[in-house]
């Protein structure tokens, strides 16, 4: 849960073209075909779209981070706030 906790916090921003909003699934933001981009995303774009997917992911498991690791529980909050 901690190395997950780690990699969802590398996170650097959703960005203009991410998604945002709580709730319907993290993955609509990353469907379908990208403006402007004609070729696939490079690594670094794939580790912040992973990123960004298991922080999102994260706000279901915020009861066993309390429980399990509370101090990582106040960087996890704002990262997804």
């Amino acid at each position: 849960m901690d190395n997950a906790i780690t990699a969802a916090l590398s996170v650097t921003s959703l960005g203009a073209g991410g998604s945002n909003t709580r709730g319907g699934g993290g993955a609509r933001g990353f469907r379908g075909a990208q403006p402007n981009q004609t070729e696939p995303p490079d690594e670094t774009q794939v580790r912040q779209n992973n990123a960004r997917m298991m922080l999102l992911s994260l706000q279901t498991l915020l009861p066993q981070i309390d429980q399990y690791l509370p101090e990582r529980q106040p960087a996890v909050r704002a990262k997804i706030d």
